[in-house]
C-alpha cells in the first residue's frame, strides 16, 4: 500500500511539472502570432475550431483531443456539460465553471471552459491533470503541443491494494476500497448476446412530478412486456396509479402476470433512494417459471392490471416494476388519479396523455433485458453497467408525442451477466454514481442488498472464485440511485 501511494505522488509530481513547464512556456508566447498546433504521438489534430492561447493557457476543442485518444465524450446541452469517459474514468466539465469533476474528485481549472463557434474549449492542463499518465509538452518557439498517448503503467499495487481491501470478505460484505482509485481499473468490454428473449420496456417517469391528474404514458406491447413506472404525487390530495391494458384487436388475448414489484407496502414513501431499493431487491427476488395470474381480456375491452393498489399521500413516491406477457398487442396506459376520482378507470385510461417535463424519460424501448458474458482472466480489470458508454443507453419512442426517447440509466432493465473465470479470485460490485447507492444483485445463494452506500468508497463482495468457476448474476438499475456501477475482478494472485 504505501509502495501505491509513492508511486502516485510521483505521477502528481510530475503532472504538476509538466503543467508548470507547458504554463511558463505559453505565457512568454501569448501575445506572438500564429497558428497553435498540437501533436498526439506524432500525428497532428485536425481541428474544425483552431487551438488558441488566452490568459497564458493553451485552449483546445475538448472533444477533438480526448476522443483522439481514445476516450468517449456526450454533450449534456440541457445542463452545459460535457461528460466524458476514458476506460473507467468518469469526466464531467461544465461550461463556464472553473471546476471539473474526476471521478468522486475535483480539479480546479485556471480558465474555465468555453463554448467558441460551437465546441467547448478547455485548458490544455485539463488533459494532463485528469489523465495523469498522458504527458503534454508546450514549444513556444513552434507554437506547437506534443501529446503523449496515456499508458496503463504496472497494474500490481493497484491489484495488490484491492487484494487487501477484500480478504477475508465473505459473500455479500462490504470491503472498504477507499483508499484504492478505482476508476484507474482497466476496462473490459462485456460481449452482448442476443440469446434470450427481449422484453419491450415502457417506462413512466414524465412528468416525474405529476401536478394534474391524468394519464403519465400510453404505449404498445406484444410478447413479453415490462412496465415501470415512477412518480411523485403533487395533487395535493391522495391518489392513486393505475395500470391499465385495452385490447384494440378482434380476437381475445391472453395476459399472463409473472412478477409485480411496487412500494404499497413501504412506511416511508418519501425516501425515494430507500423505496427505489425496495422495489428493486422484490423484483430481483420474484424470478418465477409460472405465471402470478392469467386473464383472458376480450376484444375492444379493457382491464386493470393492478387493482388492489393503495392510496399514496401527496409528496410521496409511486414507483413499481410489473413483468407480463400478452399474445396480441394491447395498449398499456399509466394513470394516476385523486382516491376520491378513482372510477371509471378503463375510460378515463383511454383520456389525452400528460406532457412530458422534458427533464425526466418516458417512453417505449426495446432490450429491456440484457445479456451480458465476460471472462476475467486473471488481471484487475472492470466493466460498467449503466454508464451511457460502453453501456449504452437504450433507445426507443416516447409514442404520444411520436419522438424519439432515449433512457439514462438505463432504468428497469434487467441485466443478466454471465461470468467466467481462468484465474482464481474475487468479484466485487462498485456503485460509482452520485453520493449514495441503494440497490442489491442477486447472486446463486440469494439477492445481496447494498443499502445507503457511499460511492466510491465500498465494494460489494459477488463472490471468491476458482479457475474454471462459472457464474450468472441478476442486476437491474434502482430508481432512486445514481448510475453507475462497475463491477470488477481482482486476482488472488498475480499472473
Amino acid at each position: 500500500m504505501h509502495h501505491w501511494w509513492k508511486l502516485i505522488n510521483r505521477m502528481l509530481f510530475f503532472a504538476m511539472l509538466l503543467i508548470l513547464t507547458v504554463s511558463a512556456g505559453i505565457a512568454q508566447a501569448e501575445d506572438s502570432s500564429g497558428k497553435v498546433k498540437v501533436y498526439l504521438a506524432g500525428e497532428e489534430i485536425i481541428f474544425d475550431t483552431e487551438p488558441r492561447i488566452e490568459k497564458g493557457r493553451v485552449l483546445v476543442p475538448f472533444r477533438a483531443v480526448f476522443e483522439s485518444l481514445g476516450g468517449k465524450v456526450q454533450w449534456k446541452p440541457q445542463v452545459k456539460t460535457v461528460v466524458a469517459r476514458y476506460g473507467l474514468i468518469d469526466l464531467r466539465l461544465q461550461v463556464g465553471s472553473k471546476l471539473a469533476r474526476r471521478g468522486n474528485e475535483n480539479i480546479s481549472l485556471d480558465v474555465p471552459a468555453r463554448i467558441i463557434q460551437g465546441r467547448t474549449m478547455v485548458p490544455l492542463r485539463f488533459i494532463s491533470e485528469s489523465l495523469f499518465s498522458a504527458q503534454v509538452q508546450w514549444h513556444s518557439k513552434e507554437r506547437t503541443v506534443d501529446i503523449s498517448p496515456p499508458q496503463t503503467g504496472d497494474l500490481t499495487p493497484l491489484s495488490q491494494s484491492l487484494r487487501m481491501a477484500v480478504q477475508g470478505k465473505k459473500t455479500g460484505e462490504l470491503a472498504d476500497i477507499s483508499g484504492v482509485d478505482i476508476i484507474r481499473v482497466p476496462e473490459i468490454i462485456p460481449k452482448k448476446s442476443k440469446s434470450i428473449r427481449d422484453v419491450t420496456l415502457l417506462f413512466s417517469d414524465s412528468p416525474e412530478y405529476v401536478g394534474k391528474p391524468g394519464v403519465t404514458y400510453r404505449g404498445r406491447g406484444e410478447g413479453d412486456i415490462r412496465l415501470v413506472y415512477y412518480h411523485i404525487n403533487q395533487l395535493g390530495k391522495s391518489a392513486r396509479l393505475a395500470l391499465v391494458a385495452y385490447n384494440p384487436g378482434n380476437e381475445p388475448a391472453r395476459i399472463e402476470i409473472r412478477r409485480y414489484a411496487n412500494g404499497d407496502q413501504i412506511s416511508n414513501r418519501r425516501n425515494w433512494q430507500e423505496l427505489g431499493a425496495a422495489v428493486t431487491l422484490d423484483y430481483l427476488r420474484q424470478e418465477k417459471d409460472t405465471p402470478v395470474e392469467i386473464w383472458q381480456l376480450s376484444a375492444k375491452d379493457s382491464i386493470i392490471l393492478n387493482p388492489d393498489s393503495v392510496s399514496y399521500l401527496n409528496g410521496e413516491l409511486l414507483h413499481g416494476i410489473m413483468d407480463l406477457y400478452t399474445d396480441h398487442e394491447l395498449e398499456f396506459s399509466f394513470i394516476m388519479l385523486p382516491e376520491e376520482d378513482f372510477n371509471d378507470i378503463p375510460q378515463k385510461a383511454r383520456g389525452p396523455v400528460l406532457a412530458s417535463d422534458g427533464r425526466h424519460d418516458r417512453g417505449t424501448f426495446p432490450n429491456g433485458n440484457q445479456f451480458l458474458q465476460v471472462t476475467f482472466d486473471g488481471q484487475v480489470s472492470g466493466l460498467m453497467i449503466g454508464d451511457g458508454f460502453s453501456d449504452p443507453v437504450l433507445e426507443g419512442r416516447d409514442e404520444p408525442s411520436g419522438l424519439k426517447a432515449t433512457l439514462l440509466g438505463n432504468y428497469g432493465t434487467h441485466y443478466r451477466l454471465h461470468a467466467e473465470f481462468t484465474q482464481p479470485g474475487t468479484a466485487f460490485l462498485v456503485p460509482v454514481g452520485g453520493d449514495s447507492f441503494s440497490g442489491g444483485v442477486a447472486v446463486p445463494q440469494g439477492v445481496l442488498p447494498l443499502l445507503q452506500c457511499p460511492t466510491f468508497s465500498r465494494a460489494l463482495i459477488l463472490g471468491h472464485f476458482k479457475s474454471g468457476d462459472q457464474v450468472e448474476w441478476t442486476f437491474m438499475p434502482p430508481g432512486g440511485s445514481n448510475l453507475p456501477v462497475i463491477i470488477g475482478f481482482v486476482p488472488t494472485q498475480e499472473k
